[in-house]
């Protein structure tokens, strides 16, 4: 991935494996030599071990997962044990196959270039390592920032769902009021039709009421009488 490009790891761990490598089959090297290698491999291995524990304790941050992390630690421990049993061969003694004089001075200046390669190695690695952290601050921040404009844009969502929400249930209480008052208005209408056809029914029953029935019936037939008359004449 991108950021596997990126990370000094994969670049520190090819390092750090060849100079385990080199120094454990090294023929000819002083016990001098076999320390000062170690103690540059060391380095190595301490700047590994300085960016496992700033990335374990931020790893939202830096975006690597759990296994990669149990991995790197891992190869650190691998790389430990390689180096004690160095170590322990070196309490032994290192076989010298070169001649003495000429081979003591050929060491010496081959390490003391080695030691000026390692430092630039180093420091090149520290800046590597440096960018890396830098670049992936950045790119969390911008994850942060899209998330934070996400979760703003969802709560405005929200609020107007509220507000409709609201607005409904205020024109639906509206909307029962005004039924309540038409189911009143319903109620009494058919209260005063029960009334009218008691009335009614009462005044069918009465003798006065008939005739008082025929009256009314009278007149209506005289008033319609009349109006035909008033349309008919020229």
């Amino acid at each position: 991935s991108s950021n596997d490009n990126k990370d000094p790891f994969h670049s520190l761990k090819t390092e750090i494996e060849a100079a385990i490598q080199e120094t454990a089959s090294a023929h000819g090297w002083s016990s001098r030599q076999v320390e000062d290698a170690l103690t540059r491999i060391q380095w190595d291995v301490d700047m590994v071990e300085e960016s496992i524990e700033r990335i374990t304790a931020n790893k939202e941050r830096f975006g690597i997962s759990n296994d990669e992390i149990l991995s790197r630690k891992k190869s650190l421990q691998n790389w430990k044990k390689q180096m004690d049993a160095i170590r322990s061969d070196l309490s032994g003694g290192f076989k010298k196959d070169q001649p003495k004089g000429l081979g003591s001075r050929e060491a010496l200046l081959g390490n003391k270039q080695d030691q000026e390669e390692r430092a630039r190695s180093k420091k090149a690695l520290e800046r590597d390592n440096q960018e890396f952290m830098e670049n992936e601050g950045v790119r969390q921040q911008l994850i942060h920032e899209e998330l934070d404009e996400y979760l703003d844009d969802l709560h405005t969502s929200v609020t107007r769902l509220g507000e409709m929400g609201l607005t409904i249930h205020h024109e639906l209480k509206e909307q029962e009021v005004i039924i309540d008052g038409l189911q009143e208005q319903t109620d009494a209408n058919h209260s005063a039709m029960l009334d009218v056809n008691r009335q009614v029914s009462e005044m069918l029953r009465s003798k006065e009421g008939r005739n008082q029935l025929c009256l009314i019936a009278s007149l209506i037939l005289g008033l319609v009488v009349v109006t035909a008359l008033l349309f008919l004449l020229p």
